[in-house]
């Protein structure tokens, strides 16, 4: 009985582990650091009241390693000046099961109440609910707010 329970588990188990390195599936909480890791590059700006705004400033937003306290060090470039370089903490599911949370710096205006460093994060445009670990939307989690996206430019 015990081997037949085992041989059930085994497929599913598997499943799990392969599934962080499929590139069309959102990461789950154990590899975060494999989808996030690399460079993103800003590419457009939405808001519910003036649309996509293109006249924004580009940045770079590099994605390094991970520390012992899992922490996530990276670095903020506008053009070639680092406007911010430290760590930040990802936390899973506070809105729900697939938009989480970090508390990152980035050059980007937001009219919301939350201190700037705090962004709801979705991997994949958030508005539509299309997943992809190519694109990384910041929200600032207001009803009219700003969703900026970054496109992955370089994986590490």
């Amino acid at each position: 009985m015990k081997t037949k329970k085992i041989i059930l588990i085994l497929p599913v188990f598997l499943f799990v582990i392969i599934s962080c390195n499929m590139d069309n599936e959102v990461p789950y909480n154990n590899c975060i650091m494999d989808t996030l890791k690399g460079e993103w590059s800003w590419i457009k700006t939405y808001t519910p009241k003036h649309g996509i705004i293109d006249n924004e400033f580009k940045s770079i937003l590099k994605v390094f390693n991970q520390n012992e306290n899992a922490s996530i060090n990276y670095e903020v470039l506008v053009g070639d000046t680092i406007y911010y370089s430290g760590s930040f903490q990802y936390q899973y599911g506070l809105l729900d099961d697939r938009i989480d949370n970090v508390n990152i710096k980035l050059p980007h205006w937001t009219p919301s109440l939350v201190v700037d460093e705090n962004w709801f994060v979705y991997f994949g445009d958030m508005l539509t609910e299309r997943s992809s670990n190519d694109t990384l939307t910041f929200w600032d989690g207001t009803m009219d707010g700003y969703f900026y996206y970054y496109e992955k430019i370089r994986k590490e």
